[in-house]
C-alpha cells in the first residue's frame, strides 16, 4: 500500500469515529449503564464535561449526555449520595468536649476554637484527629459538630448538617462535587471524612487546597472557582505518614493519645446501664493494652446482653466472665488468634544467647513476619494491625531487626510450658 493509499485508509478510520460521536451526542443511543459502577464521563471521548453540565442534569432526572428526558424504562446514573443529616449520637456516647474523656491537650484547643467563632464566620479552620484505631477519633468529630451546631443556633436557620464518608467512598470528581454540595448546602454544617489518607489527593488536591484554605472551590463544570458558605472540614487517619506537608499544613493536626486504664474505666462506668466496680476493672485488666476504648466497650455491651438477659439491675462480674468464656479471652487477655501465634513461635528452636533486654529470655523463640504470616495462615493486614500491635502492647512480643518477632520472658512463663 502506497502513501496515498493509507491516508485515505486513516480518513476513512477518523470519519467514522467522528459520525459515530456524533451519533452518540445528537441522542440516537440511550446510555444504558448499570447504577452500581462508579463512572467517570471524562474517560469517554464523547462527553466533555468542560462544555456540558452533566451533574446538574443527572441531579434533575435527566440523561446526562443529551439532557432530554429518559424514555420508560432507561436505567439512568445518579449523582452519588453521601450520609448526611443531624447528628446522631449512640446511648452513652459524649455529646459535649466537656465529657469526652481522656485527650484533654486537643478538647482544650477546640473549645478555645469554637468560642472563637464570631456572629460572621460559621466555621473552623480544618481539623484533622491523628491516632490508632478505636481511640475515638469519630466520636470526637461528631462531638465537635454538635459543639459548633449549639454556637451558632442562634444565628444559623435551618440548622447545619453533619455530612460523613471515608476517602476511599470518593471514586471521581463527580462524587466530591456532590460531597462539596451537601456540606455547603446548610451554612455551619461539618464535613467529617474519616481515613482521609485514603482519598485520591493526586487527583483531587488541585480542588481541595484552595477549599480547605479559603473556602473556595472548582466544580468540574465550572471553568472558575466558586465561594462557598462557611463549612467545617474535619479528617480522621490512622496513618498520617500517607499525607504530605502541603495536606498537612492546612489543618490544625490534633495527635490522639492512647488511653491508661483508669481512663478506659471511666469510659465504661458512663454508659447509661450499671456496671459493678470490679466488673468494670476485669474489663479493662484484659482489653486496655492497645490504649482504645472500643474492645472494652464491646466486651461491655455483650456482657450488658446477658444482663438483661436475666433481669438484673447491672452488670456483674460473672457476666464479663461468660463473655470472656465464650469468645476464648484468656487471663492475659488473648484470643485464639493470638495464642496461635505465640503457639507457632513456641515450636520454633530456640535461639540466642542475645544479652541487653531484660524482657527477652537469653535463649528465644523467634520467626521472620512473612514466616510467621504464612505458617498461621493469617491475613496480612489483620495481622499487622489488629493482632502483632495487641500482642507487642501486652508485653507479649517483642520485634528485632535480624531475628523477627520474638517471644518475651512474659510469653515464655505464661503459655510456655502448655499448649495454647
Amino acid at each position: 500500500m502506497d502513501a496515498v493509499g493509507l491516508i485515505v485508509v486513516c480518513a476513512g478510520i477518523w470519519g467514522t469515529a467522528h459520525a459515530i460521536n456524533k451519533w452518540l451526542q445528537a441522542g440516537n443511543r440511550k446510555l444504558r449503564i448499570d447504577p452500581q459502577w462508579d463512572v467517570d464521563f471524562s474517560h469517554y471521548q464523547y462527553f466533555d464535561h468542560r462544555s456540558i453540565p452533566y451533574l446538574a442534569r443527572m441531579r434533575a432526572g435527566l440523561d446526562p449526555v443529551t439532557g432530554r428526558v429518559p424514555e420508560p424504562g432507561t436505567v439512568q446514573l445518579t449523582a452519588p449520595t453521601f450520609d448526611s443529616g443531624l447528628i446522631h449520637f449512640e446511648s452513652g456516647e459524649p455529646e459535649w468536649l466537656r465529657d469526652y474523656y481522656g485527650q484533654p491537650q486537643v478538647t482544650e484547643f477546640l473549645q478555645a476554637s469554637i468560642e472563637g467563632m464570631t456572629a460572621h464566620r460559621y466555621r473552623l479552620r480544618p481539623q484533622l484527629f491523628v491516632g490508632p484505631a478505636g481511640l475515638g477519633k469519630t466520636a470526637l468529630a461528631k462531638v465537635l459538630a454538635n459543639e459548633i451546631r449549639q454556637r451558632l443556633r442562634v444565628n444559623v436557620i435551618p440548622e447545619p448538617l453533619f455530612v460523613e464518608t471515608i476517602g476511599s467512598g470518593i471514586p471521581n470528581g463527580a462524587a466530591l462535587d456532590e460531597l462539596v454540595r451537601q456540606a455547603s448546602d446548610r451554612e455551619g454544617s461539618v464535613l467529617f471524612i474519616d481515613e482521609i489518607h485514603s482519598l485520591k489527593w493526586g487527583e483531587f488536591g488541585e480542588r481541595l487546597y484552595p477549599l480547605l484554605q479559603d473556602q473556595r472551590y472548582r466544580y468540574l463544570e465550572d471553568p472558575g472557582f466558586t465561594e462557598l458558605p462557611d463549612f467545617t472540614v474535619i479528617g480522621a487517619t490512622t496513618e498520617p505518614g500517607a499525607l504530605s506537608d502541603p495536606i498537612l499544613r492546612r489543618f490544625d493536626v490534633h495527635q490522639l493519645r492512647p488511653l491508661d486504664a483508669a481512663a478506659i474505666k471511666d469510659i465504661v462506668v458512663q454508659r447509661p446501664f450499671p456496671i459493678e466496680d470490679d466488673a468494670a476493672w476485669a474489663i479493662v485488666s484484659r482489653t486496655h493494652f492497645i490504649g482504645a476504648p472500643w474492645d472494652a466497650l464491646n466486651v461491655r455491651n455483650r456482657a450488658e446482653v446477658y444482663a438483661r438477659g436475666r433481669h438484673a439491675d447491672c452488670i456483674e462480674i460473672a457476666d464479663v466472665a461468660k463473655v470472656f468464656v465464650l469468645e476464648g479471652v484468656d487471663e492475659n487477655g488473648l484470643r485464639e488468634e493470638h495464642r496461635r501465634v505465640i503457639q507457632t513461635l513456641l515450636a520454633q528452636p530456640l535461639k540466642g544467647p542475645r544479652a541487653g533486654r531484660d524482657e527477652v529470655a537469653p535463649q528465644f523463640h523467634c520467626m521472620s513476619e512473612s514466616n510467621l504470616i504464612a505458617t498461621t495462615r493469617m491475613d496480612p493486614k489483620q495481622f499487622r494491625k489488629r493482632i502483632r500491635p495487641w500482642l507487642m502492647a501486652s508485653g507479649m512480643l517483642y520485634v528485632q531487626g535480624y531475628f523477627g518477632h520474638t517471644l518475651t520472658r512474659k510469653a515464655e512463663t505464661a503459655y510456655g510450658g502448655r499448649h495454647v
